[in-house]
């Protein structure tokens, strides 16, 4: 998957199958730089809570649940 379509569903929780079958369930975040913000993990990838991977790994995606308001600070 390109990821400029997996950003799209940053923040949300979701079902993700990668290509090696294996599957994950959470809030999707992105690490753009290597920071105490960011927890100091791996920038550049993307997270479903300490499992990390490249969009390019990821071969179907779907959204399980719509993020809160509250989320990002509305």
């Amino acid at each position: 998957m390109k990821k400029e379509e997996l950003d799209k569903y940053c923040g949300y929780i979701v079902d993700i199958v990668f290509y090696d079958g294996s599957v994950a369930c959470g809030e999707l975040e992105f690490i753009p730089a290597y920071s105490a913000k960011y927890n100091f993990r791996h920038p550049g990838f993307y997270y479903i809570g300490n499992m990390s991977f490249k969009s390019t790994e990821v071969k179907k995606i779907k959204i399980v649940e719509e993020e809160s308001e509250d989320h990002h600070g509305n």
